[in-house]
């Protein structure tokens, strides 16, 4: 479960999207995040049948703790 979500999602893969800018004037790159997407296929088994949602970081890297996913170690750049 994913707070905010009305529905539980079944195991298996995910594609997270995390859209970022670049904070300008800075003497080094740094990004600012500017949505974070979870595609779903709709329908399990049917490829091209997808919805996407935006979800809060925080309520996405707190379902995957629970689930016993080490954050860090996809890259999501939640902590």
């Amino acid at each position: 479960m994913i707070a905010g979500f009305e529905q539980e999602l079944p195991a298996g893969d995910y594609v997270i999207e995390t859209e970022e800018e670049l904070i300008e004037g800075l003497s080094f790159p740094a990004y600012r995040r500017v949505s974070t997407t979870l595609h779903v296929d709709r329908i399990p088994g049917r490829p091209g049948q997808k919805e996407s949602w935006q979800v809060v970081p925080e309520a996405l890297e707190a379902a995957l703790i629970r689930d016993g996913v080490e954050t860090r170690a996809l890259g999501l750049g939640l902590k």
